[in-house]
């Protein structure tokens, strides 16, 4: 039986306009200083903006450097503590249209499409302090501990722009991957990204300290290496390489696929795909060493509305996925296709490395992570546009877009149990750390304890588009989108 939670567990708190303004950026991006960020009085005082009275680091805002959630509006960045509801308007951002959203360990990278730039927020202070040009149509996003340094896939170039993690003060290198094409990246760990490509398609394996990639095919017949991307530019990129083993996964956010990418500022974003073999969800498990890569056959429309919210159009009634594609699954180690699985959609894995999800239009295929064939444990059937999942370790939760909820899944048995309403115009993303899953319900920020499987606090934010949390747990963290 599944029962279900209406009755959220707190009262909503809203914030009554901008706490705290710190930080404005002009229309092109440029950082700004604004004296005003000390006369609200529910911020901190600004003079104590090293430690707070129990020890913690504290911003100039008077929050902590972590634990925060950060909202990206259609005007700005703001961010909230979910302990006690402090709401704080760190910048102005004119007409954005937000990218993914990714942590490193000082640092938060907000991709603004709009104007083909990155925002830079400095952790510790939270405040944006730099804002820098990442090429044609940035788009996704991620952070590498290996090179310590922040990279920025330009879809206009398909080419990864790499920021330094220490001093994020412009762009230090280019790779260039092929000529264009949307291409959803993910880190390994040990210095290589995994990206796909919706124009392209197979898997590009790329060695970013040595900027050296390789592009594999995954043809049924051909499991090596494909069109080798090596370019006589001047970033000295070669052709093919052989890479030593990938270690460790991103969590798994984003949207949108398809060949044709059709970029509007600040409005909508819409991909289409013709059916050429593209590929775009991806994600990697460390302990198997294997990559699970959508690969597409045709009939697909996704569209990005700006801000994160995603709408599924599909060409049949029946949306069976059969005809559409598979996910094929890779030996990264060994640069070769081992197992296919019929089913496509957005790919997200568990923490410790044994389960991967892929979410179709009416449920989730439960694959065993740890198996190169690409075993489907259990294809779990979902009503209500499931689209983001997390795992916990005892439930795989899914984040319900048209039925304002979420769904628990038993990870014994596989049997959904209970479903956390949350409310209506839920969007697809749910950044997760700490214990917390964070959604976006209109323009309300959800707090949901994972533990409990209750609604831990609401805050409102007008205008809220896209957000994104910064765990004490870990140093890094992918993008919170669908």
């Amino acid at each position: 039986m599944t029962l279900r939670r209406d009755t959220p567990s707190v009262d909503r708190r809203t914030a009554l306009g901008a706490v705290g303004t710190g930080v404005a950026l002009a229309l092109a991006g440029c950082v700004g200083d604004d004296d005003a960020d000390d006369d609200d009085a529910t911020v901190a005082d600004d003079s104590d903006d090293t430690a707070a009275d129990d020890g913690e680091d504290q911003s100039e805002h008077g929050l902590p450097a972590r634990g925060l959630v950060y909202a990206f509006t259609g005007d700005g960045i703001s961010a909230i503590d979910p302990a006690d509801g402090t709401v704080v308007e760190l910048a102005e951002v004119a007409s954005p249209d937000w990218g993914d959203v990714f942590v490193g360990p000082r640092y938060l990278y907000a991709i603004d499409s709009s104007i083909d730039q990155v925002h830079v927020v400095e952790l510790e202070t939270t405040t944006v302090v730099e804002t820098i040009d990442v090429g044609s149509t940035p788009e996704h996003g991620f952070y590498d501990p290996a090179t310590e340094q922040a990279y920025v896939h330009a879809d206009g170039e398909a080419t990864l722009y790499a920021i330094d993690g220490a001093e994020p003060d412009g762009v230090d290198r280019l790779i260039d991957l092929t000529e264009a094409g949307h291409g959803k990246p993910r880190v390994t760990g040990d210095g290589h990204a995994l990206v796909t490509n919706m124009e392209d398609g197979g898997l590009f394996v790329v060695d970013l300290e040595n900027e050296e990639v390789d592009h594999l095919t995954l043809d049924d017949h051909d499991h090596g290496h494909g069109d080798d991307h090596g370019h006589d530019d001047d970033h000295g990129h070669d052709d093919d390489h052989g890479h030593d083993d990938d270690h460790g996964h991103d969590d798994d956010h984003g949207h949108d696929d398809g060949n044709a990418y059709s970029h509007q500022s600040g409005g909508d974003v819409e991909l289409l795909h013709d059916g050429d073999g593209g590929t775009h969800y991806l994600q990697y498990v460390a302990e198997s060493e294997l990559a699970f890569v959508e690969r597409l056959a045709g009939g697909h429309h996704h569209s990005h509305a700006g801000g994160g919210d995603v709408q599924l159009l599909h060409d049949d009634d029946d949306h069976d996925h059969g005809d559409d594609g598979e996910t094929v699954v890779v030996d990264v180690a060994a640069r070769e296709a081992v197992g296919r699985i019929d089913a496509v959609g957005p790919l997200y894995a568990s923490d410790d490395d044994e389960l991967v999800a892929i979410v179709g239009d009416d449920g989730v295929h439960i694959v065993d992570a740890t198996d190169s064939a690409g075993t489907v444990l259990e294809a779990v059937a979902i009503d209500g546009s499931p689209s983001v999942v997390r795992f916990t370790d005892e439930h795989v939760l899914t984040v319900n877009a048209s039925a304002g909820d979420v769904s628990v899944v038993a990870r014994d048995g596989f049997e959904e149990v209970e479903r956390i309403g949350v409310g209506d115009e839920l969007s697809r993303q749910g950044p997760a750390g700490d214990g917390k899953l964070i959604v976006r319900s209109g323009d309300t920020v959800v707090t949901i304890d994972t533990a409990e499987l209750s609604i831990d606090s609401e805050d409102d934010v007008e205008g809220v588009q896209l957000v994104q949390y910064v765990p004490e747990d870990a140093e890094i963290a992918g993008d919170g989108r669908y």
